[in-house]
């Protein structure tokens, strides 16, 4: 059983093989050597296992938001060893591929998001016919940004949540879901004045789709949020909870350093939904500070910390909440990720004043073990497992 996470510690990254290996083996977490003095994460594998795609970036959240982070693309194959950059025709000073991976064998996604922070592109390209990216096809041009894409197991249709004002998808101006089809058909599924959705997911069937719902007029934090159910077409939308009792994104983890991100639902196998109930009256220990730059407004400060969450399980059709961890004062449980057999939930344990450490809970029996509190106990999160 392999899981990738993010090490703050090593600012990077980092494979385990929870089998084979302890986290604190840092050389055996190592998921590849960097490439051009880049770290290097494996972010796909070809179905017959001939080929590992490899995806080379150092990241720091100041060139993410100017959208000057360039990803360099590979295929190493498996027996010869050999390594092919790929992409090579897209113009890498220009270009920045992101929210990337595989519809179909060969058919790879991705959106391009250009430097100028004004235009946003979607592309999908066929690597069976070029490696180079020469042949890639935009569907799909716009000033909104499409991200938190997310594949219908059909493997017919894209959702995601599209952020900024588009006329057609996204009217109000906040965040709108919305699907494409795999030849760019676009259909917007909801958009609501006063409220940021974000965070799609498919049902089992994909019949249905999960997302957050968050008031960011007067959550300028996006701290806080309520969980949405509704049918791909916009139909049947109702919300599961109410008084935006769930938490959505938080900053956290030791002071100096300090972590965060989006808090999503998840669907059980069994087509039911695990999110993240608080108690009543919780904020995180930080507090909003408009006068910084984007995504840099949280600003530690543990007077404010009070409360928790943990997790909970909803049934959508009779709305009946099951409590899977307890929520308790000063612990949070947060972004959920379940294996493809559903037996295993991995997710992310914060307490105040602690670094974030990694937790894997057998769905079966309950039990709950520690993972990972990063190296040098600086703090591991955005975990999942790695499926081949």
């Amino acid at each position: 059983m392999k899981i990738s996470y993010y090490d703050k510690g090593l600012e990077r990254y980092l494979q385990l093989d929870l089998d084979k290996n302890s986290a604190d083996d840092v050389q055996a977490s190592l998921p590849e050597a960097d490439i051009d003095g880049l770290p290097t994460e494996k972010y796909a594998k070809s179905p017959d296992g001939k080929y590992d795609y490899l995806c080379a970036f150092k990241y720091n959240l100041r060139d993410d938001m100017a959208r000057k982070i360039r990803r360099k693309f590979y295929r190493r194959d498996n027996e010869t060893g050999e390594l092919v950059q790929m992409f090579t025709k897209w113009d890498m000073s220009e270009f920045q591929p992101c929210n990337y991976f595989f519809i179909k064998e060969n058919l790879f996604f991705t959106v391009a998001s250009y430097e100028d922070n004004v235009k946003n592109s979607v592309f999908v390209c066929d690597i069976s016919e070029s490696l180079d990216g020469e042949n890639a096809k935009e569907l799909w041009e716009t000033e909104a940004y499409p991200y938190s894409i997310h594949l219908n197991p059909q493997k017919d249709k894209l959702a995601y949540h599209l952020a900024g004002y588009d006329k057609d998808f996204n009217p109000y101006g906040y965040y709108a879901i919305n699907i494409m089809e795999l030849d760019g058909t676009r259909h917007l599924v909801c958009s609501e004045k006063g409220h940021l959705f974000f965070g799609p997911a498919w049902s089992p069937d994909g019949q249905w789709l999960t997302f957050v719902d968050c008031l960011p007029e007067q959550d300028k934090a996006h701290h806080f949020c309520d969980i949405v159910v509704c049918k791909p077409d916009g139909s049947g939308f109702h919300r599961l909870t109410e008084g935006t009792s769930c938490l959505f994104a938080t900053a956290f983890g030791l002071d100096g350093y300090r972590m965060g991100g989006s808090n999503f639902p998840i669907w059980t196998k069994d087509s039911k939904i695990i999110c993240s109930p608080m108690l009543p009256g919780s904020h995180p220990d930080c507090h909003f500070d408009e006068t910084q730059r984007d995504h840099e407004e949280l600003i530690y400060d543990p007077s404010m910390g009070k409360g928790g969450c943990g997790f909970s399980i909803l049934d959508p059709e009779t709305g009946i909440s099951e409590e899977l961890t307890p929520a308790k004062a000063d612990c949070w449980d947060f972004r959920p990720h379940l294996s493809a057999d559903g037996k295993w939930l991995l997710y992310t344990h914060s307490e105040f004043g602690k670094a974030g450490e990694l937790r894997l809970r057998n769905m079966e029996t309950g039990e709950t073990k520690s993972i990972t509190n990063g190296h040098n106990g600086l703090g591991a999160d955005h975990a999942a497992f790695i499926e081949v």
